[in-house]
């Protein structure tokens, strides 16, 4: 077989171009900054502090806590209610920190510490089903109600007479959840970069 010449092939890219170095550069020094004044200690903190919520133990959140008469749980109903908190929680460390570094350091220390502290947990919410459902009911005008009756069929009460007080449930726990969420996050004071 002859030998081709290869002079006419063409292998297209994005070169990095002065442009692009500042935008790394100045991207660095914006963590830095962040890391120095002590936020990303303090987004890594909050992301901990928020895994911990476990009802089951009572560590800083109780099942009166998320609603005043809550109804019977099994244990398979407190993986429910906590995988509501930690949806919460990310929901509201995205909305709230408005920094997208910082908000991504929380979350991750988040499931940095579930893995560590909970690792059957962990793996129960991998799978992300639960996140889908409770995302598209943000979208609802009514997402308390709607987050109530995906957090009953999630319980498996589709059918039961338990399930309007699973739904109430699943309300209360978005509405005090979400508040005792937002309290913690208010709670941490980052420092603004000028």
């Amino acid at each position: 077989m002859p030998t081709q010449s290869d002079s006419d092939i063409k292998i297209y890219g994005k070169c990095l171009d002065d442009t692009d170095t500042s935008d790394l550069l100045e991207a660095a020094e914006y963590l830095n900054r962040q890391r120095r004044n002590g936020n990303i200690a303090k987004a890594k903190t909050l992301g901990e502090t928020l895994a911990a919520l476990d009802p089951e133990n009572e560590n800083g959140i109780t099942l009166v806590d998320l609603a005043p008469h809550p109804p019977a749980v099994s244990p398979a109903i407190l993986t429910q209610i906590r995988s509501l908190i930690v949806f919460l929680a990310q929901t509201a460390l995205h909305k709230r920190l408005g920094i997208q570094l910082l908000s991504s350091c929380a979350v991750n220390a988040m499931y940095d510490k579930l893995v560590e502290i909970a690792p059957d947990f962990y793996n129960d919410i991998c799978d992300g089903a639960a996140f889908t459902f409770y995302s598209l009911s943000l979208k609802e005008e009514d997402a308390h109600l709607d987050i109530g009756r995906h957090f009953a069929m999630l319980c498996g009460m589709e059918g039961k007479k338990e399930k309007e007080a699973y739904i109430s449930f699943g309300s209360d726990i978005y509405r005090n959840g979400g508040q005792i969420i937002d309290d913690i996050i208010d709670a941490t004071k980052f420092k603004s970069i000028d």
